[in-house]
């Protein structure tokens, strides 16, 4: 009966505080204690981020002021679609619950989630600029989607229980420090009227934030580490959530369309070709690629997409840690070529690029996209030719849809889940070892060759990837310790994989082509940085291709018309790359995409598009690679657009609802 009364005498005693309260001392105080606590993480996980790229980032103190000025705004943007659901909550509580003991450990329960919330992305973001020198982008959104292999891949790359030990020690002490705050912001009183005009102030900043902020604001300097610190990881992630579906002709640079088909037909136009479509204004670029010899080589081919294997690793690119003895001597057996580039930074950019033969055209990969079946992919004047095709992947091929996608080009898929335990002689988050695909491999050549058929394989390899993994005793680098390692054993299995190849009769005649699907790194301080692009291509057979170098500008989409080109094969091509082998001087080009920047490559220029219709262009130093903003040339401008438009028109006749998923693909994409 006493504490009845001494509660009722409580919220009298609320009754008289002044209705002017400030906001802080309000039961609104807690939003803006949790907004300091933000501001604080966020300008701690900044800092952090610029000392992780302490040596790439424009140090200059107006660079540094401008990023972190900017960057207060993000955070604040980021802060005000985070604090709705609170915002909310105090508005409509009624007072008599809100001064009770139950709403006093709500209120700690609603603070402490949020900070250990707050510091676990923190956390988060770390390690992902330091895998991506990136905020979070369109990878974390994908990240989401394959939880089981990430979370596996962050248990087997890091020590979790210690890292969730900082995270919940930090959390901890950040809650302790502002829990008085949390006991005073329950002691006074709102009026009902005052407190719905204060929610309604507040949430004005969110909806001033859709409407005029946009990531445009950090571009701040012409080095993009700096521009990508001055935003938000919170901001950012929602941002790639928001653009999963964008299109090409809505949001960048177009040109009429009919001179864009016309251009496009130009580009890919080759000496011995016929197009079906005479007329050139409906961009259908199918074309009857007629060799000047009429003698078709008829070899086995294995193109084996090498994960994240950049230029730089190799000692025939520069490289002096000697990492890759095998792809330096396949380089000079074989043919070599020497400024191919990659279309983008995931691996399904690069299958995209080496199985369809298109530049990389915004949202998302054709092999991500419905419809995508019934396409005319690299596979297909083998399929004619009565080959037997099939795509190979170490990991779980229902990533990235890949099993979806070659199922449905006319493909047979063989992943991790088709090896039998004895196949199996290491694996990680991603996969098996590249030692045990590669054995499988050999073993569907064999049969093919048994049973009197030709192959073309694709293999896609997973050992150099993090958590860089493989089995011990290999090489000289002890498992788990880092990319040199996991590089190295790629390298030392593609070695294996040859000599057990080489014991076989179908050897001498078989193609093997050795290309990355990506670079290592990605983000730098240039907007396109091209060495981060730059990938070996070897064709190696020694009995049929001789040793040769070859130094034209070229990209990953070309890989496909250059193999038929040296085949000698006649078919019918709707590919958009051309032969390298073929390609006159003033026709050498490569595509470079950051996922919503698409990057062109002629010459020392690339020209950047980006969403908003911008066009820029960057003077590339010919030693250093240092981009440099520079004025556009207009021919190089027209070029890039003609393909990424061009490419885009083409998916979307491609690529229509009427192309229905046959019953295998819709049991693979359930």
């Amino acid at each position: 009966m006493n504490k009845v009364v001494s509660n009722n005498a409580s919220l009298s005693h609320l009754k008289t505080k002044p209705r002017n309260t400030p906001i802080i001392a309000s039961r609104y105080g807690l939003i803006a204690v949790l907004y300091a606590v933000f501001l604080f993480i966020s300008f701690a996980t900044r800092l952090d981020l610029l000392l992780e790229s302490s040596v790439d980032i424009a140090s200059t103190p107006m660079a540094l002021i401008k990023t972190f000025a900017v960057g207060f705004l993000y955070d604040t943007v980021a802060w005000s679609y985070l604090m709705v659901p609170l915002v909310l909550y105090c508005a409509l509580v009624p007072e008599r619950f809100f001064a009770t003991p139950l709403q006093r450990y709500m209120l700690y329960g609603i603070t402490a989630g949020a900070i250990l919330l707050f510091v676990f992305i923190a956390v988060a973001e770390h390690f992902y600029w330091e895998e991506f020198q990136s905020r979070f982008d369109f990878v974390a959104v994908d990240y989401l989607v394959y939880r089981r292999e990430v979370m596996d891949n962050i248990d087997q790359s890091y020590p979790l229980g210690g890292i969730l030990l900082f995270i919940g020690c930090i959390s901890s002490l950040l809650f302790a420090t502002i829990k008085k705050f949390i006991d005073s912001v329950i002691m006074h009183y709102h009026v009902c009227r005052r407190r719905f005009l204060t929610a309604i102030s507040l949430l004005l900043m969110p909806c001033a934030s859709f409407f005029f902020i946009s990531d445009s604001l950090s571009h701040i300097t012409e080095n993009e580490l700096n521009n990508n610190l001055a935003l938000n990881g919170i901001y950012c992630f929602f941002q790639a959530l928001n653009r999963q579906q964008l299109n090409y002709a809505q949001h960048y640079a177009t040109l009429p369309e009919s001179l864009v088909a016309l251009e496009l037909h130009r580009a890919v136009a080759t000496k011995n070709d016929k197009f079906l479509n005479p007329n050139f204004g409906t961009g259908d670029i199918r074309r009857k690629l007629i060799p000047a010899r009429h003698s078709e080589l008829r070899p086995n081919v294995v193109v084996v997409v090498l994960e994240s294997m950049s230029a730089k690793f190799m000692d025939t690119f520069g490289g002096q840690q000697h990492l890759t003895p095998t792809l330096d001597a396949l380089a000079l057996q074989g043919m070599l070529f020497t400024n191919l580039y990659a279309t983008g930074t995931r691996t399904v950019r690069g299958l995209e690029a080496l199985s369809l033969s298109v530049p990389p055209a915004p949202p998302a990969s054709v092999l991500k996209r419905p419809h995508n079946g019934n396409l005319f992919t690299i596979g297909t004047p083998f399929q004619q030719r009565g080959y037997e095709t099939i795509f190979f992947y170490g990991g779980l091929s229902y990533f990235d849809h890949m099993k979806t996608f070659y199922r449905a080009n006319g493909f047979r898929v063989i992943d991790r889940t088709d090896l039998s335990g004895n196949e199996i002689t290491f694996a990680n988050a991603w996969g098996v070892c590249d030692e045990d695909i590669y054995r499988r491999v050999v073993r569907e050549a064999d049969v093919a060759q048994g049973s009197g058929e030709n192959f073309f394989f694709m293999v896609m390899t997973t050992s150099n990837h993090r958590p860089f993994t493989y089995p011990e005793g290999k090489i000289d680098i002890p498992s788990g310790t880092g990319r040199k390692g996991a590089v190295k054993y790629a390298d030392y299995a593609v070695g294996q994989f040859l000599k057990d190849a080489a014991t076989k009769s179908w050897f001498a005649n078989t193609v093997f082509i050795f290309i990355a699907d990506h670079c290592a790194r990605s983000g730098g301080p240039d907007a396109i940085p091209i060495d981060n692009y730059l990938i070996p291509c070897i064709l190696y057979a020694p009995k049929i291709i001789p040793p040769r170098k070859v130094d034209t500008l070229a990209s990953q989409i070309d890989v496909a018309p250059t193999l038929f080109d040296l085949l000698n094969w006649n078919y019918t091509s709707s590919f958009v790359g051309t032969s390298i082998l073929a390609q006159a001087p003033d026709h050498q080009r490569a595509f470079l995409s950051n996922h919503l920047t698409l990057g062109y490559l002629r010459e020392n220029m690339v020209i950047a598009l980006t969403p908003g219709r911008q066009v820029k262009a960057y003077r590339v130093d010919p030693l250093t690679h240092n981009e440099i903003i520079t004025a556009p040339i207009e021919p190089y401008v027209t070029e890039a657009i003609t393909y990424y438009q061009g490419t885009s028109k083409l998916l979307e006749a491609l690529l229509v609802p009427h192309r229905a998923l046959t019953a295998t693909q819709q049991m693979d994409m359930d």
